[in-house]
């Protein structure tokens, strides 16, 4: 990772196949976009990076606009073919976004970076056998004729399909 990261106190870390950047203090809104700019750039140099994991636990304040930037970053490695998940947020955090009328759309979001890691494995090994593709929710595996579906972009379950 570059030297703006470091600058800002993150020091990102990769762990099978996946860049885990934990902030670790509240940011600045200009921050904010330099820091957008070092993790995609990260990400499109390194090609076997296939996750990414931004943990805001130590985040205690965060702006919407910060949030917002947050998300647009996660939203831009998902359309570079990386598995994306913001994980850490806290309640206060949570309670703040939902009061000013914000919803995270369709951001993954998990509880700890153990959580988000295990749901980042999982889409690779579903994409490596090829029941599903790059972004796809859903798939279907024709030797069983079952669904697998990502309904909450944090559980994977399978479906059995109804047969008529």
């Amino acid at each position: 990772m570059s030297d703006t990261l470091i600058r800002y106190g993150i020091a990102s870390y990769t762990s099978q196949k996946i860049l885990i950047v934990p902030f670790q203090a509240d940011f600045y809104s200009e921050v904010m976009e330099v820091l957008q700019r070092d993790i995609l750039s990260s990400l499109h140099q390194t090609p076997d990076i296939k996750g990414l994991i931004i943990d805001v636990t130590n985040i205690k304040v965060m702006d919407l606009f910060n949030i917002k930037t947050l998300e647009k970053t996660l939203l831009m490695a998902s359309m570079l073919g990386v598995e994306s998940y913001l994980v850490g947020l806290q309640p206060q955090v949570t309670l703040t976004l939902i009061d000013l009328g914000y919803e995270i759309g369709k951001t993954k979001t998990a509880l700890s970076i153990e959580q988000a890691t295990i749901c980042i494995h999982r889409q690779m090994a579903l994409k490596e056998i090829g029941l599903i593709e790059n972004d796809a929710h859903e798939a279907k595996d024709e030797n069983t004729n079952l669904t697998i579906a990502d309904t909450d972009s944090n559980n994977i379950q399978r479906n059995a399909n109804e047969t008529e």
